[in-house]
């Protein structure tokens, strides 16, 4: 008997079964089937990491046992992975925030806990990418770099993208001030539609509408664009949440192409 949970997936990324993906949940039921924490993040050592990895990857249908992810810095650089190797998510060796690949049976992660886990998928080229979204690489506009290098690298058209959001933290949820607020202005004109301002120089910052509003920039068509609805604050009891409990865990968002 193994370790028994169920990952949050998006339908419109698992149509077709071309790619597998999911966002992994907090907790999950062992082997004795007592619930326990499902933790992706550096502290939770390496042995349970690796179990824990080959439970995920088991419950997506996955026979390997290795995961490709880069040292995540909230920068805007993505890698784009032409050979396969292994790499453990979080800790490198490449320094980068998001992995876009063409290459078949090879997960790609990235780990999140309130910042925005994004896949993306395009089924004309058969290439996919991973996203770890949070303030400073919104606004860097990581997500419009990942689309660009699909694009430059695999020839991959906007319109062509499907795009999933999977649980981060909501607006109503995240709070921040000024010096936080105005790489978004200077950086992206609708700005305001996406951001309230509240008493004392603070302000409502919804990364999952301003995610979308960069999707759709580039091109993507904004019904190609998912969210799973799930916020990781309101909801943490079945997700970490850095900004409402510290640095307790790391989920993980992961994608892979499957052979066709």
């Amino acid at each position: 008997m193994t370790d028994r949970f169920r990952p949050v997936t998006l339908g419109a990324l698992a149509a077709g079964a071309s790619l597998v993906h999911g966002f992994s949940p907090r907790r999950i039921l062992d082997e004795k089937g007592q619930c326990r924490e499902l933790d992706f993040g550096r502290d939770a050592g390496a042995r349970a990491r690796k179990g824990d990895t080959l439970s995920y990857l088991r419950a997506l249908g996955i026979s390997g046992d290795s995961v490709f992810g880069v040292r995540q810095v909230h920068g805007d650089k993505v890698h784009v992975l032409k050979q396969a190797g292994v790499s453990i998510p979080g800790e490198g060796p490449v320094e980068a925030d998001a992995v876009v690949t063409h290459l078949p049976n090879l997960p790609i992660a990235v780990l999140t806990a309130d910042c925005i886990p994004l896949i993306l998928y395009d089924p004309r080229c058969h290439v996919t990418g991973v996203v770890h979204a949070g303030r400073l690489g919104t606004s860097l506009h990581i997500l419009s770099k990942s689309i660009a290098a699909l694009r430059d690298n695999y020839g991959s058209r906007p319109a062509d993208l499907i795009v999933g959001m999977g649980p981060g933290i909501c607006g109503a949820c995240y709070e921040v001030d000024e010096a936080a607020i105005e790489p978004f202005r200077a950086g992206y004109a609708r700005w305001e539609q996406w951001v309230e301002t509240r008493p004392a120089g603070k302000y409502l910052l919804d990364l999952f509408a301003a995610n979308r509003d960069d999707a759709e920039q580039a091109g993507v068509p904004p019904l190609q664009i998912h969210q799973t609805g799930l916020c990781t604050s309101c909801h943490n009891d079945r997700f970490y949440s850095y900004r409402k409990e510290g640095a307790r865990g790391r989920m993980m968002a992961l994608a892979m192409l499957a052979s066709r």
